[in-house]
């Protein structure tokens, strides 16, 4: 680390045959005196949010700020800690002072381990930028990202360790969102005109926070006329009446809810368990049997 020297001088006189006196002191001047090997890091993201399974991509920027260069570099990452996230193989990209180097990450347990022979030379940089994948499983809020830099100062053989101090970090938090899927399912599988068919709508929300005003569509069948609709949430059902929601009499598109209608929310998921609801729309379809005639 660098040392800062200051020094001020201090004056004093006299005057009137020394029946008078005074003293003044001079401005602070200082110089910095720099070690003969060291260097410092810093880490940030990309991205200062994440979602269960999404990609993260992290810069850490190493500088020479020392006299003399650095060997042998190694940036070890802890991967945000046990099951956190992996590294993205092969997304490893590195730069010694502004020019493209090949590297070759490896990954133990937990740790990507990245070497650089070097040299850094005084005030020169090594950037390195690596993508993470975040534990689709992953519940927790934050994840704190840690990078520690070590070097040898003046050979590649038998300089001085030197280390980055403290060792860079990066947080991101986890984003507030909800993420819907549906699923439809029709019974029975074969109807006759006059026959009640039943559609059931599966809704499952896999973010970590409520959908709320969720509003469905749904192009019904030709002839299909809703009887009751119901919609299940929590082991709580709600009953629509006709006001709750509409049929658009030109193309029998579905509306759910209306603009009267109770509102729809899909929980959000609880330890990696989506959140649900059942939407059941029953009613009956219509038609006529053709029969064409038969020519003796």
């Amino acid at each position: 680390m660098a040392t800062t020297l200051s020094n001020q001088a201090l004056i004093s006189y006299y005057y009137n045959e020394e029946q008078g006196g005074g003293s003044a002191s001079s401005n602070v001047a200082t110089t910095t005196l720099l070690d003969a090997y060291s260097l410092t890091a810093s880490k940030t993201a990309q991205t200062a949010t994440f979602r269960p399974g999404q990609r993260v991509t992290y810069n850490l920027l190493v500088t020479n700020n020392g006299v003399g260069p650095l060997y042998n570099i190694v940036v070890t990452d802890d991967l945000g800690g046990p099951s956190s996230m992996t590294y993205l193989n092969g997304s490893m990209l590195a730069f010694l002072n502004g020019a493209p180097v090949t590297v070759t990450p490896t990954v133990s347990g937990n740790s990507l381990t990245v070497a650089v022979p070097g040299p850094l030379a005084t005030g020169a940089t090594l950037v390195l930028s690596y993508v993470t994948v975040v534990n689709p499983a992953l519940t927790a809020t934050t994840i704190t990202n840690t990078a520690c830099v070590t070097a040898m100062g003046g050979s590649s053989t038998g300089g001085c360790e030197v280390t980055s101090s403290p060792c860079p970090t990066a947080t991101v938090t986890a984003e507030t969102f909800a993420e819907l899927v549906i699923y439809k399912q029709g019974a029975p599988e074969t109807v006759s005109p006059g026959d009640a068919l039943t559609y059931t709508f599966f809704l499952s929300n896999t973010g970590n926070a409520d959908a709320t005003n969720v509003v469905m569509t749904d192009a019904l069948p030709t002839g299909f006329t809703p009887s009751e609709i119901t919609v299940m949430t929590g082991g709580v059902t709600t009953t629509y009446g006709p006001g709750d929601y509409t049929v658009d009499p030109a193309t029998n598109v579905l509306t759910l809810p209306s603009a009267e209608g109770p509102e729809i929310t899909v929980p959000s998921a609880v330890n990696g368990d989506p959140g649900t609801a059942t939407i059941t729309i029953s009613g009956t379809v219509s038609g006529s049997v053709v029969c064409e005639p038969v020519t003796p």
